[in-house]
């Protein structure tokens, strides 16, 4: 918990600045202070021009124009403030729901997202879904590696094939064995696109992997169901996201689950999917 206040000190202090202003305003408008502050306060002429708006308004009856207006203004200063700014750059475990991201993005005015350290579901969720306008990728931690990989296409791929459903599993940073996939897609027909690679400090973008996936995604049926294992770098992740998914349910694939791996020593990934879309 205490990480993901530190994780989000930015944020957190921007809102409770805003409601203490917003909650000022409001206290100021229920007093009887308004009238002294204009004729005595020692303001420049913008303050006391902004104060006399206060009051006409408040003449008016009620305060809700006034706090609905101050909320604009302040929404738009925040947009002002954080369009520079990227999520996620301190380094924690970046695992929020969908939703806070999303107040991040039009409340705060968040353009920008670091994946790194964000569950492999979480990525496909926010790059599909478009959530920021900008995805930053250390592209120096993930330099190009050339190596090729290798595709194992079931039968059932076929397309005088009546299946619907298939498992797709990439292997970049690791390998996955079969017995880490959930008993109840055991059966279902797996493609498997791998690169494998002498072990070597860092990770690796494989280009020809995003292309892989994008060419076996193309093969599959109309209204597809696709089940998603990876052990895939986030830039990996974003380059197959924007490439191979971007239909986001109107191609020949109709469904979209993303299985998360457990931390856990064996590694198994966890029982239920994700959907995406």
């Amino acid at each position: 918990m205490a990480d993901k206040f530190k994780d989000n000190i930015r944020q957190i202090s921007q809102l409770i600045l805003g409601l203490a202003l917003i909650w000022g305003i409001y206290i100021l408008l229920k007093s009887n202070e308004l009238c002294g502050l204009i004729g005595h306060g020692n303001f420049s002429d913008e303050v006391k021009f902004t104060l006399l708006a206060l009051k006409i308004l408040r003449n008016f009856g009620s305060g809700l124009p006034i706090l609905i207006l101050g909320l604009v203004v302040y929404v738009w200063i925040l947009y002002k403030i954080n369009s520079d700014y990227t999520l996620n750059m301190k380094n924690f475990y970046h695992d929020y729901p969908l939703y806070w991201y999303r107040i991040c993005r039009w409340f705060f005015g968040i353009k920008s997202c670091n994946l790194i350290n964000v569950p492999i579901f979480l990525q496909y969720e926010l790059v599909l879904n478009q959530v920021f306008e900008h995805y930053y990728i250390n592209d120096e931690l993930f330099p190009l590696d050339e190596t090729l990989p290798k595709i194992e296409k079931p039968k059932e791929l076929a397309l005088s094939s009546n299946c619907r459903e298939f498992n797709l599993v990439i292997e970049e940073t690791y390998k996955i064995r079969v017995d880490q996939l959930p008993e109840n897609k055991g059966a279902i027909p797996t493609i498997r696109i791998g690169v494998f690679f002498e072990r070597v400090t860092g990770r690796r973008f494989h280009r020809a992997l995003v292309d892989a996936v994008l060419e076996v995604v193309h093969l599959l049926p109309a209204g597809s169901q696709l089940n998603l294992f990876a052990t895939t770098n986030p830039k990996t992740n974003l380059c197959i996201a924007q490439s191979a998914f971007s239909m986001h349910g109107r191609g020949n694939i109709a469904k979209l689950f993303v299985y998360q791996q457990s931390s856990y020593q064996s590694r198994n990934f966890e029982p239920k999917g994700h959907k995406i879309f």
